[in-house]
């Protein structure tokens, strides 16, 4: 069930933009909009964002409704979401749109295969799909955590368990590819095409030593967000391979 996901980047410099990478992702966040208005889709939220979002110092990484998922900031970039530092610091946030109650199951659906896809890349287990209500006591996801709108929060996190099940592993676009050969460059680590195929001997294996030593290093660069599967991925994008 892949999904496309639309990507409109909020300018730095705007008051919705904290301009900081996060230290660590460590959870994924869910929201509702709170915005019942029929013309408050994902594409609408994400045009509100990239326009500065009314000037105040809120903003999210995804907006999901029954149709799309548009993203506004990359995943590493840290968002206002949660009313406190340490959910801001440590999560990705996902708003998932109420602007039709009819269709707010489908909407959970596709929020559902965006968490997986995000606990698959960033090495997260469903433990860490967590309510803005965790961060300051607020009442949000109120449809999900009142189970109002036909989908509780417990079946919403069975709908991710199932999805992750079957999820082929998420193959990473061209900005992700890029941001990873230039971390591995950035962190002093060869990365000739024919140096590769003389370590792995033409295959990759990510439990085999030179693999470790490789992800070892990049965490020892503070090179966090690359999981052992990511790099693995990128490796297999360099040489032209499949697992």
């Amino acid at each position: 069930m892949n999904q496309n996901i639309h990507k409109k980047w909020v300018p730095n410099g705007l008051s919705n933009h904290p301009s900081r990478l996060m230290p660590s992702i460590n959870y994924v966040t869910i929201h509702t909009t709170g915005n019942r208005n029929p013309t408050a889709t994902a594409e609408a939220h994400a045009r509100f964002q990239f326009s500065g979002g009314g000037g105040r110092q809120a903003s999210w990484h995804y907006t999901v409704d029954a149709d799309d998922i548009w993203q506004s900031f990359k995943d590493q970039q840290m968002c206002w979401h949660t009313g406190t530092l340490i959910g801001n610091e440590t999560s990705i946030g996902i708003e998932i749109c109420i602007n039709s109650q009819e269709s707010f199951r489908a909407a959970c659906d596709k929020t559902a295969w965006l968490t997986a896809v995000l606990l698959k890349r960033h090495g997260l287990g469903i433990d860490q799909v967590v309510q803005h209500h965790k961060w300051n006591g607020k009442n949000c996801p109120a449809e999900l955590r009142s189970h109002t709108w036909d989908v509780s929060w417990n079946e919403f996190l069975l709908m991710i368990g199932r999805i992750s099940k079957n999820l082929t592993e998420h193959a990473l676009s061209a900005e992700d590819t890029e941001a990873a050969v230039n971390a591995l460059k950035n962190a002093s680590i060869l990365f000739e095409e024919n140096y590769w195929r003389s370590v792995f001997k033409g295959t990759i294996d990510l439990n085999r030593k030179w693999t470790k030593i490789l992800v070892n290093r990049i965490i020892d660069s503070r090179w966090i967000y690359f999981t052992p599967k990511m790099v693995g991925s990128v490796l297999l994008t360099m040489l032209g391979k499949r697992e």
